[in-house]
């Protein structure tokens, strides 16, 4: 009776991988984000993902001082530069990316939701397969993802105009940093579709073209090198300079002729 038993679960799995195998091989399965997935490809990615992330964050020392002020500011620059075209931030519409990703990621103010502060850790540095969410663990510091986190957390309460006022007073104290030779965030790379200063954040950065105080850019050398010979004299003094030239130089042979 066992042995029969045992042969008809033998014979189901194989027919299951068999199956399955099948399926795979045929390209019946739907792999367009553009589609949502069913209610149950759904319930058991999102149970998964949770629960791996539950598990991962057990491990992870919480640090002291995520509430301090520059630290929440360094991740509001930090979120505004890495994540804020896929997670829309108050008062913004969603971008390109946002919308054509699935599946949809959460708006910055509903990232948090019932997550812990460990659990952001370990999914924004290990990001999440097959969902758009990068892992950013491999190219940035630990101090820079906690910040993010201590933002993400700051962030629930913020609306649009909170939000965009919040960004002005962080971006400039990162100017400040950035003026008393501190590295400030350590961002000076530009992130995919990152999110652009308000307007009324004006500072010149390093590299930049400088201004008049008038708005106007100042001219260079080069621009204004036409005026300044045509004031000059341009290219008539030196055809005036060549022909002095000629005349001392036949000066010069006669000068060698009386000495033969």
């Amino acid at each position: 009776m066992m042995k029969a038993f045992g042969y008809g679960v033998f014979c189901t799995l194989v027919l299951a991988i068999a199956g399955i195998t099948g399926l795979v091989a045929s390209g019946s399965l739907p792999v367009a984000a553009a589609k949502p997935e069913s209610t149950l490809v759904a319930w058991l990615l999102h149970t998964a993902f949770e629960r791996r992330v539950s598990r991962e964050a057990t491990s992870i020392q919480l640090p002291a001082g995520l509430d301090v002020p520059e630290r929440i500011q360094e991740g509001a620059r930090n979120f505004a530069s890495m994540c804020s075209g896929c997670h829309t931030p108050p008062g913004k519409e969603a971008s390109v990316v946002s919308r054509g990703l699935n599946p949809s990621p959460p708006k910055l103010v509903n990232i948090k939701g019932d997550h812990s502060a460990t659990e952001l850790f370990w999914v924004i540095s290990n990001g999440v397969r097959m969902s758009g969410m990068p892992a950013f663990g491999p190219t940035h510091s630990e101090g820079q993802i906690w910040a993010l986190v201590s933002f993400i957390g700051y962030a629930e309460s913020l609306d649009a105009v909170g939000y965009s006022q919040y960004l002005l007073e962080a971006r400039e104290a990162g100017h400040q940093l950035m003026g008393e030779g501190a590295t400030g965030d350590g961002h000076h790379h530009r992130h995919f579709d990152e999110e652009p200063a308000p307007e009324s954040d004006i500072g010149a950065t390093p590299g930049s073209q400088s201004e008049n105080h008038s708005g106007e850019p100042e001219p260079t050398a080069v621009d204004d090198a036409p005026e300044r010979m045509g004031t000059e004299g341009g290219s008539s003094d030196h055809h005036d300079h060549g022909e002095h030239d000629h005349t001392e130089h036949d000066h010069s042979e006669h000068d060698h002729g009386d000495q033969h």
